[in-house]
């Protein structure tokens, strides 16, 4: 069935009923699903309130349509394979004459996020600017991207987010997404899509890959150095716990994504078991969770700061290296990529996560392109 595409133009607040309305219209029940949840997805995430957004269908998500011919149309019921896309602007612009407002600079955009007809989990992939939130000042390495909207072709600094869909997307293969998507900024790197990971996972594993379950540690490292990455991986036990966070500390500085995964400590022994560490989705009784670090909160006080050498969204100043000791006593704030939520949360070392309780860091992927 040929749909006509529609596009439609509102505040945040009128985001839902325009999903809705959309929803209705090719008489699609995810994207319905989608418009009940995407206020609270605004409010708990800390979207500006009076942001402007342009939404259209269909979209092409590059991700979502390599996921969908890989896995989706291969299932028993009818999955839509095109997208909804919601582009962010800082103030309305001139819907009779946008090229005045938006090429001119009037209105700044902000990003996009994608809405997936995925059963489980709607929201897809989230290119947005640190701008479209209310959150403190932060340092970031990001990558500039480009899209149309309108005709016009804008672009955006971001570090690439992705929702899991819960069915075929983990934690894990999110986490290898972006970083991926990252690095595709090089010439050297290519951006990779969901069947590329799933086809070197594939060699690895006795049984089928889809639907996803998790990687294990070794299996993200395997897949990061067949796609030409210099990779080292950390565990944190009892007796290394000092260096493990230098680690983290020195690959932050240098300005590189970090790869972490998260799970329970034994309250009652307060020792960490290495040998859980195998599963990210099956850790300590299938709670674990995977998240990559890209830069810190700047707090503008008197305090460590920490250097890097890439680019970031507002310019590593470096004024003070963040030294061994220090790296081990500071209070220092961190941002991270997390697909459960938007991007650029904010949390401490050991437990970021608030929701997760009695989180903390076992394991890191850092990586040297």
């Amino acid at each position: 069935m040929n749909i006509s595409p529609i596009r439609a133009e509102g505040k945040l607040p009128d985001v839902k009923f325009l999903i809705k309305d959309i929803g209705k219209k090719i008489k699609n029940n995810d994207f319905m699903h989608a418009s009940n949840r995407i206020n609270q997805f605004f409010h708990i995430n800390n979207f500006k309130e009076d942001l402007f957004c342009n939404i259209e269908y269909p979209y092409v998500d590059s991700h979502y349509r390599d996921s969908f011919y890989f896995y989706h149309s291969s299932k028993n019921y009818h999955v839509e394979k095109d997208c909804i896309r919601i582009s962010f602007f800082d103030t309305p612009f001139n819907l009779d004459n946008p090229f005045s407002d938006l090429i001119n600079g009037l209105s700044t955009f902000l990003g996009i996020l994608v809405i997936r007809p995925t059963r489980n989990n709607q929201f897809g992939r989230m290119i947005l600017s640190p701008n479209a939130f209310t959150i403190p000042p932060i340092e970031i390495i990001c990558r500039k991207y480009y899209f149309t909207v309108r005709g016009i072709k804008l672009n955006v600094e971001a570090f690439q987010n992705s929702g899991q869909d819960n069915e075929l997307h983990t934690c894990s293969e999110t986490s290898l997404l972006s970083v991926l998507n990252y690095f595709s900024k090089y010439d050297h790197f290519k951006d990779k899509t969901p069947s590329k990971i799933f086809s070197v996972i594939d060699s690895l594993r006795y049984e089928n890959i889809e639907p996803g379950k998790g990687m294990k540690q070794n299996e993200i490292s395997f897949v990061l150095k067949e796609f030409g990455f210099g990779v080292r991986s950390y565990s944190r036990t009892n007796n290394n716990a000092e260096g493990f966070k230098k680690a983290f500390n020195d690959y932050i500085e240098s300005g590189l994504p970090v790869i972490t995964v998260f799970s329970q400590i034994d309250e009652k022994s307060k020792k960490v078991d290495s040998s859980r560490l195998e599963n990210v989705e099956s850790l300590s009784n299938g709670i674990a969770h995977s998240v990559i670090y890209i830069g810190y909160m700047n707090s503008q006080i008197d305090d460590f700061k920490i250097k890097a050498n890439s680019v970031s969204f507002n310019k590593f100043n470096g004024t003070t290296i963040l030294d061994y000791i220090n790296s081990l006593t500071s209070n220092r704030k961190y941002v991270f990529i997390d697909d459960n939520q938007a991007p650029y949360r904010i949390g401490g070392f050991y437990n970021p996560l608030n929701s997760f309780d009695k989180k903390n860091i076992l394991f890191l992927v850092l990586l040297s392109p």
